[in-house]
């Protein structure tokens, strides 16, 4: 599988804004910062957790798959990772839907406008659905590629992938006490 550069760059820089545009909405960072300032941070954070996550990943990846038995060279794992990202180009889609829909509510703890119209909370939990389809393609796909990348079935590379998901999550919440789990 060879792609080119570019496009594995657009595949990382735009999960990096996605995942830190779902972390300031789990979080309600709406309710601490401005709009403008909201944006600048997500892009600015996102654009430098993007290769950060992809990185940490693709390492967790290969090595993993080693033990399980893996085949796969450092550069083919890259390559999977940056690919099991499309499913979060689509949902940086969603995002930027979802905050011309919703404004700056997508980012708070209430959600007053949304909550007093039945059409715009009808929309809102279809989008929150269609989030949890692009959770779901996201993972298969992981598994997936994973396991190609290494020549070994996606069952174990859905044991590769989730082992080293949970690991991310186990060391983010212990030391840091955040919460890092591509959803």
């Amino acid at each position: 599988m060879c792609l080119p550069w570019y496009f594995l760059v657009i595949l990382i820089v735009l999960y990096g804004i996605s995942f830190t545009l779902d972390q300031a909405s789990f979080h309600d960072y709406g309710d601490y910062f401005g709009m403008g300032t909201l944006i600048i941070l997500i892009i600015g954070v996102g654009v430098g957790v993007g290769p950060l996550l992809w990185l940490t990943y693709s390492a967790l990846f290969y090595g993993l798959g080693r033990v399980f038995g893996g085949k796969g060279t450092w550069e083919k794992v890259q390559i999977a990772v940056a690919v099991s990202f499309i499913p979060y180009v689509f949902k940086f889609v969603l995002w930027c839907a979802q905050w011309g829909l919703f404004k700056e509510e997508m980012f708070t703890n209430e959600m007053p406008h949304v909550d007093s119209n039945l059409y715009t909370l009808v929309v809102y939990f279809l989008t929150v659905l269609i989030d949890l389809v692009t959770a779901v393609w996201f993972y298969i796909l992981s598994f997936r590629v994973v396991g190609e990348a290494h020549q070994l079935s996606s069952w174990l590379g859905m044991v590769v992938v989730l082992c080293s998901v949970g690991l991310v999550w186990l060391v983010s919440k212990m030391l840091f006490n955040i919460v890092l789990l591509p959803v």
